[in-house]
């Protein structure tokens, strides 16, 4: 699974993004938006893009999607199956 990151805005929306905080902070520190136009394109999951004024975002942290463990949510669980023997 890729990683992906959770933007938050300070109009109390956010944006699943599929990007690491890190690299989101390297777009950001390495072109400064200007002051007339601080627009950033990302990619969310689905595919789709979304622009977003760089100025408004107020925190960006790791996904719960990027900390998802397929293979353990795959798991047999034997309690289970005891249960409807």
């Amino acid at each position: 699974m890729s990683e992906t990151a959770v933007i938050f805005m300070s109009n109390g929306k956010t944006y699943t993004v599929s990007k690491t905080p890190d690299a989101i902070l390297a777009d950001l520190t390495s072109n400064p938006a200007s002051s007339s136009y601080p627009i950033q394109k990302y990619t969310l999951p689905n595919g789709k893009d979304v622009l977003l004024n760089v100025s408004h975002i107020v925190a960006v942290e790791t996904s719960e999607l990027s900390n998802m463990d397929v293979s353990s949510q795959d798991q047999h669980n034997p309690v289970e199956d005891n249960r409807t023997h």
